[in-house]
């Protein structure tokens, strides 16, 4: 959101938010929104591939067939995606996609992954490209040794266990989540549950109860840590128009999650919303 908060205060574009529906029907149904809100000046469509909040996946495919034949740059903020779902950018359809490795991939944190399809390269120009599209592997400035290193090192061991098997690991986990919490009264799930608009991130909005404490009891006294949060990122800048407090907690399980941890999560949220 920054990127383009800047630029609307620095260089005088206009920035249209989209007001995602929960629950969310199908992949059609956020197609057409999108598809609702595109104008002839429209430039740029920006979407988080799995929303960092409710987990929702956004159908980048789908939008790109949208976005493609009207000329529109397709941009895709994967912070979560990579090293949790088998991304593949081609088939996404996407003209730019950024990621941060620290989180799924596993690799050193201030490490991160930068794509711009080939066709949308000469209109899109990042600070850091100034000079080229070679000019941070051919420069001879200071570079980051130990964090391209250890990037390549997370990269090759998502490799050897496989991207598919990793992602299918992360959804089994997090259907477990979805089947224990379901369960108990004071939750509502807030993730979709088609698996095309799901992702290894599973997010109950907390009844009754606010969903920081919530947070800290299972923390205080089960040692089990969770992602407070209220809204996305959008509603925080446009409270008045967008606004929803979802009061929620989101849930995610990586390969280096097992069966039973679910189970203790499912019942340690028993006792504490009992």
């Amino acid at each position: 959101m920054a990127c383009w908060q800047y630029l609307r205060q620095y260089r005088g574009i206009k920035v249209n938010y989209l007001k995602m529906p929960n629950p969310v029907k199908d992949s059609a149904q956020l197609v057409r929104l999108v598809e609702q809100h595109l104008t002839p000046r429209t430039r740029v469509c920006s979407f988080m591939h799995a929303d960092t909040i409710t987990g929702l996946q956004m159908p980048m495919a789908d939008i790109a067939a949208v976005t493609r034949p009207r000329d529109i740059l397709l941009v895709c903020d994967a912070a979560q995606t990579p090293g949790m779902l088998d991304v593949d950018v081609r088939r996404l359809g996407v003209d730019a996609m950024a990621s941060s490795s620290h989180k799924w991939l596993l690799a050193p944190k201030g490490t991160g992954i930068l794509y711009i399809r080939k066709q949308a390269q000469d209109r899109i120009h990042p600070l850091s490209l100034l000079k080229g599209y070679m000019a941070y592997s051919g420069s001879g400035g200071t570079r980051d040794v130990a964090g391209i290193l250890g990037h390549g090192v997370a990269i090759d061991f998502h490799n050897a266990l496989g991207k598919a098997r990793i992602e299918a690991r992360c959804r089994a986990l997090s259907m477990r989540v979805r089947g224990h919490l379901r369960q108990i009264p004071r939750l509502r799930l807030l993730t979709p549950d088609q698996p095309e608009l799901s992702s290894g991130m599973v997010t109950f909005a907390v009844d009754g109860m606010t969903n920081s404490e919530v947070h800290k009891r299972l923390w205080d006294e089960h040692s089990i840590a969770a992602k407070v949060a209220q809204g996305t990122y959008v509603y925080t800048e446009v409270q008045g128009e967008l606004g929803e407090s979802y009061n929620c907690l989101r849930f995610s399980t990586h390969i280096y999650n097992d069966e039973t941890q679910v189970d203790q999560l499912a019942e340690a949220l028993t006792s504490i919303l009992a």
